[in-house]
């Protein structure tokens, strides 16, 4: 599950979350997305946690 998206879609993920962070949003509006956050929740879950 980790590896689906593979690292093209990892670092959009990434970098996607850390722009939220930026505007004060962060992982609670990412979480929060429908669908394709599902997987990225995961990655960062892994990646931060």
């Amino acid at each position: 599950l980790l590896r689906q998206g593979g690292s093209g879609e990892l670092a959009f993920y990434h970098s996607f979350v850390e722009d939220r962070s930026a505007t004060g949003m962060g992982y609670g509006e990412f979480c929060g997305a429908p669908g394709e956050a599902g997987a990225g929740e995961v990655r960062l879950g892994e990646g931060r946690g």
